[in-house]
Parts: structure tokens; C-alpha cells; sequence
């Protein structure tokens, strides 16, 4: 386009004269500017930044939270760590030692360069999973299974787990599986805590969530280093209209047909704050107080299983909002909370005691962390510093939760196009290692979501079959292979769990024998210390 400009320039310094207008010598000037600037500009670029102007992508960018940044900024920054703050000498003394006996997978153990073979129907197969040959961690959730083998054998009781994720788990994705899958092996019944709003609301099918009127949101997402109160799932909010509602729904996901005894989280509240309720189809309002003066409280909003369940808001403007909660109270249920571009990192600003507050009323036994997609977009050769930072947010969490077991989930699989192919990404085994190393450092099990696929260049494969499985992206599943991966995560838990109580069986038959065998030797050294009468006493001869 320059030249083009050029030419016609030229043209016109070179025209018949008689045709020139009189403002020739300005032109000319304007000229001379323009060429002068360009050879500037030509010569200099070396020097200048790599990029002046922001690039505008044509697929949608991956949005990541603020301690992310600040780490890509500098990887010798310090995670904001309230654990500092916080912790108190009982509970800096529940972090256990670090281990250091372990290894981790590597990229030798795997087929990078592996194709796949058309079959008879004319599709290519999905991968079988890889085996994990390297460090799972299996014996750090044994407190977990415990809960579960109780559940199982005495039929009452509860199991609560913590689902955290990205955007792998938006709208319920992945989690509305793996908690169903669950529920049916053990029981239970609901979704779960449900936030006052979300993101993702409206594409959520587990419950279906809608809110009309103003609020305000507050999320661990944005806030740095501010000490805003959020909640469990890193957010809170704060009804700022007068019609200010929401609205849960019962939808269709197996063992969520209803929404099972619903409990409203809230912070301080006072006297006259309050909301209405109104439960199916009835229009009569109920009114309850917020009175609670805690930091958290909560309060039932009716027994048994509700079908909708409308909560106006407008009268408790200013009263931290949290969500509600879904769950019978017998079996298993699964919270999920997601954020769209977390790394995980946020998790390190929420509040130890605002946790323990949530925990003593929610009681988890599992909390499970799935990220990666968003550290992945970083391009690092070595992600050690995200190990790092990630170690001492998992010893946040286990201060915050101190009763509950933690389970890492390892990277998905993530495809980019090499020689006109799409192929793993090398920074996913990368990353794969780091997350197994914060895993082993913090005692917490592991599973890889990469080996579950099948492996290398299993992502394309997810996205080429029929049905669909993953988005074009080769990196998000779509709502048919979240349910796969959800069914994928609960059957490798349970698979685990039926060799610990397996082994569990062999140790109390082996526990047994040895009390009876101790009983046996010590009612036969009993006999063996009884006095023995050796004389026979007779009568005397008279």
C-alpha cells in the first residue's frame, strides 16, 4: 500500500506541469517527511519492542487470574500466602513433611510420535487409558476411603468432596458426572452447593440457575491482595436492587431430580435484613430473617425435595450472599466450583478461618484441584516455579480443610498443529511432572487426565469422533466428553478404593488371627502357671 502511494506520488512530481496545481513545493515537502519517516522507522526496527500494538486473536484468548500474571511477570514473586497471617501453632504443625522419595513421569515414557489406524467402520477408535507407572500417591487418600468403607458398610452417614477447576468444569461440566457416579455406587442425593450467580449459570443443566435484578460480585479472581469476605468458591455477592432475585430449578442429571433440602449461606446479617421464598409453583411468600451475626451462617429453606425454588433478595441488600446448598445429607455429594482462567493460584487468598467456618458446616473429606489449561498458555520449557507456588497453596488448603484428603488432577491432553498435523504439546508432560512433584512434595494423590485420554495425540482423536468429545480448541471437552472424563475420574476412584478396602479386609482378618492367636498363648501359659500338686497326701499309719 506504501508503494502504491509511492508511484503515484512519483507520478505526479513527474506530470505536466500545466496541469500541477500551485501548493507543488508543500506537497513535495510532505513527501520528503513521509520517505525521511519511513527510513527511520526501517533501520531502527530492531530495536524496538517486539510488538507495539495489541494483537487481536481470532479465537477467543484464555483469560488468566491476577497472580498468574504475576508470576509470568516474575518467577521469583511471592504468591500472596495468608497462611502467614493466619495459621496458628496447632495448625503449622498438621503440615506434613515433605517427601521426597518419588518419581515422576517422563517424556521418554511415552510414544510422541504415535498414530492411529482407521478401523473397519471407517473411524479411528479412542485410545485406550495408559497405566500411571509413575508416583500416584494413592496411600495420602486412605482418611477418604475410610469414609467411604463406613459409608458403605453401615449405610448412613456422609461424604463431601470439593470439586475446584476452570473452565474445564464450567457450568457443572465433569462434575455433574463424577458426582452422579458416585452417588450411585454409595448413595446420596443433590448438586451440591450452587452459587447466588455465576458465569455460567445459564448453561448449567444439574440445576438450572437464574438470577434477574442487580448485584455485585466480589472474586478472589480479581482481588489481589484485597480482604474482601469471599466464600468456598472464591466469590461473593451482594444484591444491590430491589428486585433482586434468584431462581433454581430441578433439571434432569441422575440423582439430581430434585433440589434436595436447600440451605442458604450468608455472612453478617442483622435485624432487619431478610428474603422471601417461595417454593414450586405456590405463590405465597415465606419471609425468614438474617440475622446471623457471624461471619458465616446458614438457614434452611425447607425440608424435603423441591422441583423450584425462588429467593427474593431485594431486603437483604449489603448482606455477603454466598449460595445454597443441595444435598439430603446420606451418601456422597460433590461441590463444584469453577472459574474461568484460574491456575489454581487464587486458591492461596482465601480466608483459613472463613474455610474452617465452611468446612465445620459442609465437613469435606476430599477436595480435588483440577488445573492446567490455563498454566499451558504460558509456553514455559519448565513449569518448577508453578510447583512451587502450588505446594504452598495446597498447605494453605490443607490448613483451611484439615480433616479432608487432596487429590490432584493431572492435565488433559492439548493438541497444536505441527506440519499440518495436530499433536501434543510437549509443555503438557512439562507440566504433567510439576504437578505430580507439588502432589508427592504435599502428600496428596494423583491422577493423570493425559494417561486416562490414552496419551499422546489423544486430544485430536477426541475431537474427530463420532460423537464429538472435545471442542475445536484440542483443548476443552464438550458436554458428551465431560461426561466421559466425569464417569473416567469417579471409576478410577472407586477402582482405588475397592484395593484399599480389599487390603483393609486382609488387615483386620490378619488383626483377628493375631488377637485370637494372643487370646490361644495366653490361656495356654495361664495353664502352664497353675500350681501343680506333686505329693498325695494319705493317712498317717496308726
Amino acid at each position: 500500500m506504501i508503494l502504491e502511494y509511492y508511484f503515484c506520488v512519483l507520478n505526479y512530481i513527474h506530470s505536466d506541469t500545466s496541469q500541477m496545481p500551485n501548493n507543488r513545493p508543500q506537497f513535495i515537502s510532505a513527501f520528503c517527511i513521509i520517505a525521511l519517516a519511513t527510513a527511520v522507522f526501517y533501520f531502527s526496527k530492531p530495536y524496538l519492542p517486539s510488538k507495539l500494538f495489541v494483537q487481536q486473536e481470532a479465537s477467543v484468548a484464555i483469560v488468566m487470574d491476577s497472580l498468574m500474571q504475576q508470576a509470568m511477570k516474575d518467577t521469583s514473586a511471592v504468591v500472596i500466602d495468608s497462611i502467614i497471617v493466619e495459621q496458628d501453632s496447632v495448625f503449622k504443625d498438621s503440615i506434613a513433611p515433605r517427601n521426597n522419595s518419588y518419581r515422576l513421569m517422563q517424556l521418554s515414557d511415552f510414544d510422541m510420535g504415535i498414530t492411529y489406524q482407521i478401523d473397519s467402520t471407517g473411524s479411528v477408535p479412542l485410545p485406550k487409558a495408559l497405566p500411571l507407572t509413575s508416583y500416584k500417591g494413592t496411600e495420602y487418600l486412605n482418611r477418604f476411603f475410610e469414609k467411604l468403607l463406613e459409608l458403605e458398610e453401615n449405610g448412613n452417614g456422609s461424604v463431601r468432596i470439593a470439586y475446584y477447576g476452570d473452565s474445564m468444569i464450567d457450568g457443572d461440566l465433569i462434575v455433574q458426572d463424577f458426582r452422579s457416579t458416585l452417588q450411585d455406587k454409595f448413595g446420596g442425593n443433590g448438586a451440591g452447593f450452587v452459587p447466588i450467580n455465576s458465569e455460567s449459570s445459564s448453561a448449567r443443566y444439574s440445576v438450572k440457575h437464574s438470577y434477574s435484578g442487580s448485584f455485585r460480585e466480589e472474586s478472589y479472581m480479581k482481588g489481589g491482595g484485597k480482604t474482601a469476605p469471599y466464600g468456598v468458591g472464591g466469590t461473593v455477592y451482594f444484591a444491590t436492587d430491589s428486585s433482586s432475585q434468584v431462581t433454581y430449578r430441578s433439571s434432569g442429571i441422575k440423582n439430581s431430580y430434585r433440589l434436595n433440602s436447600p440451605v442458604l449461606f450468608y455472612g453478617t446479617g442483622n435485624e432487619t435484613a431478610s428474603i422471601k421464598i417461595q417454593v414450586g409453583n405456590d405463590t405465597t411468600l415465606i419471609e425468614k430473617k438474617l440475622k446471623g451475626l457471624g461471619s458465616l451462617n446458614s438457614l434452611p429453606l425447607g425440608g424435603g425435595n423441591l422441583q423450584q425454588l425462588k429467593i427474593q433478595l431485594g431486603s437483604a441488600q449489603d448482606v455477603p450472599l454466598y449460595g445454597v446448598s443441595f444435598y439430603d445429607g446420606r451418601g456422597v455429594t460433590v461441590d463444584g466450583y469453577s472459574n474461568r482462567g484460574n491456575s489454581g493460584l487464587p486458591l492461596s487468598i482465601l480466608s483459613t478461618s472463613q474455610m474452617r467456618n465452611f468446612d465445620r458446616k459442609l465437613g469435606y473429606d476430599l477436595i480435588i484441584l483440577q488445573y492446567g489449561a490455563n498454566v499451558l498458555a504460558t509456553k514455559a520449557e519448565s513449569y518448577g516455579w508453578y510447583a512451587d507456588r502450588m505446594e504452598r497453596v495446597i498447605d494453605h488448603i490443607k490448613l483451611s480443610f484439615p480433616e479432608a484428603d487432596i487429590l490432584i488432577l493431572g492435565t488433559a491432553d492439548h493438541g497444536v498443529k505441527m506440519d499440518a498435523l495436530v499433536r501434543t504439546d510437549v509443555s503438557v508432560i512439562n507440566l504433567l511432572q510439576a504437578q505430580q512433584k507439588y502432589a508427592a512434595r504435599t502428600q496428596s494423590g494423583f491422577m493423570s487426565l493425559f494417561n486416562m485420554m490414552g496419551g499422546p495425540n489423544s486430544m485430536p482423536i477426541w475431537v474427530n469422533h463420532s460423537p464429538r468429545l472435545a471442542n475445536t480448541d484440542y483443548t476443552h471437552f464438550n458436554p458428551k466428553g465431560s461426561a466421559r472424563i466425569g464417569r473416567m475420574i469417579s471409576n478410577e476412584i472407586i477402582k482405588d478404593y475397592a484395593i484399599f478396602k480389599k487390603r483393609r479386609t486382609v488387615e483386620k482378618a490378619a488383626f483377628a488371627k493375631a488377637e485370637k492367636d494372643s487370646i490361644t498363648a495366653a490361656n495356654e501359659q495361664q495353664q502352664l502357671n497353675l500350681p501343680q500338686d506333686t505329693i498325695t497326701n494319705t493317712p498317717s499309719d496308726q
